[in-house]
């Protein structure tokens, strides 16, 4: 959940759901040099498609990946997604994946084959991959727990590869 909210946080402006509503501030997208994303689940995740009844799940604000009839939802078969059509998902995300803007000046998304809480196949499409993305780095043998620490080498590089790279858009502060 925590790229994904933070990257809701980033982009700012009013945030609506049908039962409330919240000024997340200004945009911040110019004030963030790189953006890491570890095996986040941006098109929703597998396991939720059928667990509605958990808030985590949720159409609007959870991580339902969408439903489509005669194939599998992780199933690996890149066609899955073409023959679904234009899958809805959770509308949160589907807000946040559609607008094209990026969340920093790069963006990279880190994500294990062997991830046993994501599943990383939404679809036939790698519910990790955060849109724009400028780097994706894809793991093997690794937990969903294990990519935080099991990373951070690759995690450090990634920032100071791209942190003398980018200078920012304005001085205002917030």
């Amino acid at each position: 959940m925590g790229a994904t909210i933070a990257r809701r946080i980033i982009k700012g402006g009013q945030y609506t759901t049908s039962t409330e509503s919240c000024d997340l501030g200004h945009d911040l997208t110019k004030r963030v040099n790189t953006f890491i994303s570890i095996a986040s689940a941006n098109y929703g995740m597998c396991i939720c498609e059928h667990a509605l009844a958990f808030a985590a799940c949720g159409m609007e604000t959870g991580f339902h990946p969408g439903t489509c009839t005669g194939t599998s939802c992780d199933s690996q078969d890149y066609k899955s997604t073409e023959n679904c059509g234009d899958v809805k998902y959770s509308s949160t995300l589907m807000d946040l994946n559609k607008d094209g803007k990026k969340v920093a000046g790069f963006v990279a998304s880190l994500w294990s084959e062997d991830d046993e809480i994501i599943g990383n196949l939404v679809w036939g499409r790698h519910t990790s991959l955060v849109p724009h993305s400028d780097m994706r780095k894809i793991y093997t043998n690794l937990s969903h727990m294990d990519m935080k620490s099991s990373t951070a080498a690759d995690q450090y590089n990634i920032i100071r590869m791209n942190d003398q790279k980018f200078t920012f858009a304005d001085s205002t502060e917030y």
